[in-house]
């Protein structure tokens, strides 16, 4: 993943490739490899060869103390380095040209925020599997974002719907056998993002309609006033 992130961005500055074409390169070229390694180790008697799968969908049920552990240490070291570099992270992601004109080094960040990328990736392989944690990358910050025009409120309610969602995810799956912790979590933070699309109040689609009637009300009422005083 992190060779794959790499990748990405040595195309998109060496190469005149849009960012999408750019993926697209660089995840079919990974995932059939990937497919390839996954055929050749099933079919090369080895055998340890057991649970690869897991890698792809998660088993959040073979998690132990020292599983957790790990996810904290890289997670607390994650969450510090974006601590400690967040206005630079900020500029870098928002507005790169001043960036770079005011001499900080956009390469060696980019490439740490992407890097960071990968470790939260990493951390999720487990729980979710890679093929779920695009989910988990991209739903709590979408469901964030309908609740706030601001970068550092995002990041924490961003932050709080993925924990609420990994618990929610976690007590329902203990709650009966034979359901998968991961695809719950997903379907929990769907399930947020979807509310927050409909209801929050910043921009959500329900409140929106609400107000585009009581603007068209307000205008009725004032053209009305309007033909009344001119009749």
């Amino acid at each position: 993943a992190w060779l794959a992130a790499l990748s990405v961005l040595a195309i998109l500055r060496r190469t005149r490739l849009a960012e999408d074409a750019a993926l697209g390169v660089v995840l079919a070229s990974f995932f059939g490899f990937g497919i390839s390694l996954l055929t050749f180790i099933q079919h090369g008697g080895n055998a340890s060869q057991a649970g690869l799968d897991r890698f792809l969908f998660g088993q959040a049920a073979t998690i132990v103390a020292a599983d957790v552990t790990t996810f904290a240490v890289i997670g607390g070291a994650a969450l510090l380095v974006v601590a400690l570099l967040y206005k630079e992270f900020k500029l870098v992601t928002f507005d790169p040209a001043f960036a770079a004109a005011t001499g900080l080094p956009t390469a060696a960040l980019g490439t740490l925020l992407t890097s960071l990328t990968v470790l939260a990736v990493m951390i999720g392989l487990q729980t979710v599997g890679v093929v779920l944690m695009a989910a988990m990358l991209i739903a709590p910050a979408s469901a964030a974002r309908q609740w706030t025009d601001r970068l550092g409120v995002m990041l924490l309610l961003s932050g709080l719907f993925g924990a609420a969602s990994g618990v929610t995810g976690a007590v329902l799956s203990a709650t009966r056998e034979n359901l998968p912790t991961g695809p719950l979590v997903i379907l929990v933070v769907s399930a947020l993002t979807l509310v927050s699309l409909l209801f929050a109040p910043l921009r959500g689609i329900v409140p929106e309609r609400l107000r585009e009637r009581r603007q068209r009300a307000r205008v009725r009422s004032a053209l009305s006033a309007t033909d009344g005083r001119g009749a």
